[in-house]
């Protein structure tokens, strides 16, 4: 049998890109058959959190008890409660002869995360590396990262991109906003500049740029033209513009994150968001996500993003067709699911 884990969070748990790519994760492994395993999160805080951990493990130990030799359960890891008896359980799980694969959203010890985060995960990553039969990364650039580490290539399947799904695409509702070579930059997803960087605060002066999403501080930039948050299903009809940015950091002469180096192997959402939006993408040149879009000539790389100008005045409208043709068949991918679909079927033959 083949089972996925949902887990159900609260309603503070469930925002933004972490919503989004796990909620997609669970609609295209049900629609390949798989058996969902409900974990339903609680509120608990302070020092509720054990009893609310407790209650968590609880719901794991009763719907991984009837998992047998040769069944296959998917994890999408890290999960929502950090947990040291969890990996107890998936070891006890593992040893019966069930198949663990794991989809790695985050290596937390990697992010922004507080320290005292960052620790309790370090050893959560070691063992669930160690348990899993296989494992779901981001890119070939995470994949190498995990040889690095010990990690046997033959447990790990690279998905390329993350899916985005969608249950119907409008064409004529994506056809109606204003998207061409000359039209502003778009930039999409969390604004906050602790999670962003301030690099918002100091856009090129010679472009157009829409903003949309939560966190950004409306200063008056002629230049900056903001809308506000959307749905994850309204967000693609939203976007106008001619390139979606993909960019952390504090500058805009160069990519200058804390997590500069998490980003060369990871591959964030909103690149998905664009290209099923029928987007094409600008992106950092170091970053993993990088090698995708120039693959598959959806977008273009920059170190800079005082160099998006003068490419995209140098670019004819037959080039900026062509990429934003590329962008519309991966889109379609996206919304179909075609990339963990695929990355599972190789697992499932393996």
């Amino acid at each position: 049998m083949k089972y996925y884990i949902q887990e159900i969070p609260t309603d503070n748990q469930n925002r933004g890109a972490w919503g989004k790519a796990h909620s997609d994760t669970n609609i295209i492994l049900h629609s390949m058959g798989f058996v969902p395993l409900y974990i339903r999160q609680s509120d608990h805080q302070g020092f509720n959190r054990y009893i609310r951990q407790i209650k968590c493990l609880a719901q794991w130990e009763e719907q991984l008890s009837g998992l047998a030799e040769d069944d296959l359960v998917v994890l999408q890891y890290p999960s929502l409660e950090n947990s040291f008896f969890l990996m107890r359980l998936f070891e006890r799980i593992s040893k019966r002869g069930v198949k663990i694969v794991t989809l790695i959203h985050d290596f937390i010890p990697l992010t922004v995360a507080p320290l005292y985060k960052k620790l309790l995960y370090l050893k959560e990553d070691s063992d669930i590396l160690k348990l899993s039969s296989y494992l779901l990364v981001h890119n070939d650039k995470m994949a190498e990262y995990l040889y690095k580490k010990g990690v046997s290539r033959e447990k790990v399947v690279p998905l390329g991109i993350f899916d985005y799904c969608m249950d119907t695409f409008n064409a004529d509702l994506a056809a109606s906003r204003l998207t061409g070579r000359d039209k502003p930059v778009i930039i999409s997803g969390t604004l906050n500049p602790e999670f962003s960087g301030k690099y918002l605060e100091r856009l090129p002066e010679n472009m157009e740029f829409n903003l949309y999403g939560k966190g950004y501080i409306d200063r008056g930039e002629k230049n900056i033209h903001y809308y506000g948050p959307f749905s994850s299903a309204d967000l693609p009809y939203k976007f106008s513009g001619s390139f979606g940015l993909v960019w952390y950091g504090d500058r805009s002469d160069r990519c200058s994150s804390r997590i500069n180096n998490y980003l060369k192997i990871i591959n964030p959402h909103r690149t998905s968001s664009y290209l099923a939006a029928e987007i094409p993408v600008i992106c950092w040149s170091k970053m993993a996500v990088a090698d995708f879009i120039l693959e598959h000539d959806c977008g273009f790389v920059v170190d800079s993003l005082y160099d998006i100008a003068d490419i995209v005045r140098n670019m004819t409208d037959a080039d900026y067709e062509k990429m934003r043709h590329n962008a519309a068949q991966i889109g379609e991918k996206l919304r179909n699911g075609y990339f963990l679909r695929k990355a599972m079927e190789k697992i499932i033959n393996h």
